[in-house]
Parts: C-alpha cells; structure tokens; sequence
C-alpha cells in the first residue's frame, strides 16, 4: 500500500498550522517547480526592514486581512439576513393576529 505525501500527512504538518519543512520538501517533490516555503515565523521585531522575509510577511498579512474582512463580512450579512427573515416572520404573524 503506498503512502501518501508527507504534507498530506500528520508528520508533514506543523502543530501551529501550515507545513513544516519535511511537508514543504515532500510538495516540492510532488509538484515540480514549486515555490512553495515554509512560514516565516520570525518575530517581526527581529526581521530587517525590507529583507525577503519582512516582505514575504509582509504580503502574507494583507492577504490574510482582506480574507478576514470578507470572511466578517459575509458573517455579518448572514446575520442580517437571518434578522431580516425572523422581522419578516414576526411581521407576517402579527398580521395574521389582527385578521
């Protein structure tokens, strides 16, 4: 029986998410001419400014951000619309009462 690659795998994964380095070095093994990297995990004090990691992070964060903002987002407007159903429904019951 054949195994699966180590990212795909418990050992490949890092316990604080995402891959570790033996799960970065089995995607890149599985998928040639990937560019895969591990994360940097460097303290943002402790990374020179402008350096590849401090943009790397960099990037990291701000695309983290817009997905939070879109994921809040699209929460809030599933409260709204949760909202908006139960007034429609209490609306429509208090018609009902007054008939």
């Amino acid at each position: 029986m054949a195994r699966t690659a180590a990212w795909q795998r418990k050992e490949g994964k890092s316990k604080s998410g995402g891959l570790n380095k033996k799960g970065v070095a089995s995607y890149r093994a599985a998928n040639p001419g990937s560019k895969l990297k591990t994360a940097v995990t460097t303290k943002p004090s402790k990374l020179k400014a402008g350096s590849k990691d401090a943009k790397r992070r960099t990037s990291f964060v701000r695309v983290w951000l817009v997905w939070e903002k879109d994921k809040n987002q699209a929460t809030i407007q599933v409260m709204i619309d949760y909202l908006n159903h139960l007034e429609s429904g209490i609306v429509n019951e208090s018609r009902n009462s007054n008939l």
